[in-house]
């Protein structure tokens, strides 16, 4: 599993330095989206999609695992209900995905100068996903969430009348503000998945912290029982520096673990010296696994602030294929192209630090 889950990282490696290599031929190209160019922004959205979805599955995967960990404090009721609303809205993301993705497509058809009504079908697929959308399930952020469900309601009346008339260009110009809404309700839910995900992390760190604190009291205990040496000396300023390194934002859990010991009658033997030892590199290697966990929150907190920054890149780039799309005038999307790659890079940090 570890050899598989490393050779998907340099894989995904190689990938991620190939498109910094297009982009950067691309930037240093042209400032405009001809054909060849707009092909470029839909593959690079295509990847962009995809990063996203496995985002959203794999917080799928952690709010289970979360509903399902023995060292969770909730009961069983509270747990399942938890579960179901995650999932609701895990769900409601990944429809969203979808409808963004459609609208992308008929904007960039109508960009690359094809009939407009070759866009029908992208329409009647972006006003079911507009009547489909759950805005009811963004329960964390349900002041946001009001005020657009009457906008959208009203946005796929005009919409559907549009494309009945043949109106196809006038009917993706009214699609954008429910669709960027959309985006703008993702991203201020954001945050709801890297709690998932933190969460799940911090089960896990707990029981680092918990069998940190088992081998501080046996060290601890171990020598009392023996007079002060140089040897038990070095091991307890030893064990004292590596707590020192532990990644806590509460300092009174590093003082609880520090080592002040209260030297016993007897004299360590050779094997007494061994046992003491094994423990300080126990307790070094516990906080080297806390620490891990903790660089995987952080991780993830930046995975989830470039999925923000990807979300805002996306309707930017909306914004200016529509105009492009009204005024007949090209534009750029080099915004989208970087915040993709900036993503991409962030998913490959993430995936890395859960290997560590």
């Amino acid at each position: 599993m570890y050899k598989n889950n490393l050779c998907y990282v340099e894989r995904a490696h190689r990938s991620y330095l190939l498109t910094i290599t297009l982009l950067t031929a691309f930037i240093a190209a042209c400032t405009t989206i001809p054909t060849q160019e707009l092909t470029t922004y839909q593959n690079n959205f295509s990847i962009a999609k995809t990063s996203v979805q496995e985002m959203i599955l794999a917080a799928k995967i952690a709010a289970e695992n979360v509903a399902q960990h023995p060292d969770n404090p909730d009961g069983l009721h509270v747990r399942q209900k938890k579960l179901g609303e995650r999932n609701t809205a895990l769900d409601a993301r990944l429809a969203a995905v979808e409808l963004i993705d459609e609208y992308n497509a008929a904007l960039v058809s109508l960009a690359s100068g094809v009939d407009p009504a070759a866009i029908e079908g992208n329409l009647n697929n972006i006003v079911e996903g507009l009547g489909a959308f759950d805005a009811a399930a963004f329960t964390d952020i349900v002041e946001s969430v009001t005020p657009l469900v009457g906008a959208i309601s009203q946005a796929i009346s005009v919409i559907d009348d549009l494309v009945k008339q043949e109106k196809f260009k006038e009917a993706v110009s009214a699609a954008q503000e429910p669709v960027i809404g959309i985006i703008t309700i993702l991203i201020d839910d954001a945050g709801s998945i890297h709690e998932i995900e933190a969460q799940l992390i911090g089960f896990r760190q707990e029981e680092e912290y918990l069998q940190l604190t088992a081998l501080r009291k046996r060290l601890l205990k171990s020598i009392n029982t023996y007079k002060a040496t140089d040897e038990l000396t070095k091991l307890v300023k030893r064990s004292n520096e590596l707590i020192k390194t532990l990644k806590s934002q509460d300092q009174s859990l590093i003082q609880d673990l520090q080592v002040k010991p209260t030297p016993g009658q007897r004299s360590p033997g050779l094997a007494d010296i061994e046992t003491v030892h094994t423990l300080v590199d126990q307790i070094g290697e516990r906080i080297k696994n806390f620490n891990a966990f903790n660089d995987q929150i952080l991780a993830h907190e930046t995975l989830t602030e470039e999925y923000r920054n990807v979300l805002r890149a996306t309707s930017s780039a909306f914004i200016k294929l529509n105009t492009a799309v009204r005024t007949n005038q090209r534009t750029g999307t080099v915004k989208f192209m970087e915040s993709m790659l900036n993503l991409r890079k962030a998913a490959l940090e993430y995936q890395e630090a859960k290997l560590q």
